[in-house]
């Protein structure tokens, strides 16, 4: 940036009247009005189906309780994990801000625009056990045959097939709210089914990944300036294994429809 555009940033990021925030895909920095980003925020919240705002009581009664189930799940699946993350896990709960904090990013790639929420679990009670889950998930993700780790390995399989363009037909699709929309008890059950009876997943500590995955999609508690929520239903989005748990739930369903 030049340095006419360097000050003009950093006088948003210093007013009280705009905020500053990101955009979705990595497409740089948005400035909007603080009273306009409050209002989305507050408007995407208001999705009764799937948040429910907390007293702040409530909230510290249920931080408190996911701690207890933590630290339980540690307890109970020592002999499924290894030394070095039983005390990486039990490190991972003393934090000096338990809960985790929703913003927004925007899709300025969309017309008119949207607002992808994100529930940044990076430094509270659950940043842990959701590190621990997404490597547990990762190896068997990768196995699914509908595994493609990124856009560029989709274009190398493309270009090394042999056909001709005029003859072919390319389908896509995008899910609408995806994270928001699978439903939890549904996801839960089919991923504790494939875990327990897949090859794929042969020699993986199941039990615990399927405890673990439940604390961590049913109590999502977070908060949004002096305000506190839970996420009733969905994916808890913004925690490390959402996105590893959304391609494995798809995947299961993919492998049982082909």
């Amino acid at each position: 940036m030049t340095p006419f555009q360097r000050q003009l940033l950093l006088q948003f990021q210093n007013s009280q009247d705009f905020i500053v925030f990101p955009s979705d895909k990595n497409l740089g920095p948005c400035v909007l009005e603080r009273t306009e980003y409050i209002k989305k925020v507050l408007k995407h919240l208001a999705d009764d189906t799937t948040y429910r705002r907390l007293t702040p009581t409530e909230a510290a009664n249920a931080i408190q309780d996911t701690e207890s189930m933590i630290s339980n799940f540690i307890d109970d699946h020592n002999r499924r994990i290894t030394a070095k993350d039983q005390k990486y896990l039990i490190c991972s709960l003393d934090v000096p801000d338990p809960f985790a904090h929703f913003y927004i990013t925007a899709k300025i790639h969309k017309t008119p625009w949207k607002v992808r929420p994100i529930v940044s679990v990076s430094g509270s009670l659950t940043h842990g056990l959701g590190r621990w889950l997404d490597q547990q998930l990762k190896p068997i993700v990768k196995q699914l045959p509908s595994y493609i780790a990124s856009s560029f390995e989709l274009k190398q399989r493309l270009q090394r097939l042999r056909f001709t363009p005029s003859r072919v037909l390319m389908f896509t699709c995008d899910a609408v709210s995806m994270y928001t929309n699978i439903e939890t008890d549904h996801a839960l059950a089919q991923i504790a089914t494939f875990l327990r009876t897949s090859p794929l997943c042969t020699g993986c500590p199941a039990a615990a990944i399927i405890c673990g995955l439940t604390i961590l999609m049913r109590n999502n508690v977070f908060k949004f300036g002096d305000t506190f929520w839970k996420q009733e239903d969905g994916t808890a989005m913004g925690t490390p294994p959402a996105p590893t748990y959304a391609t494995l739930y798809f995947g299961i369903h993919e492998l049982a429809i082909c």
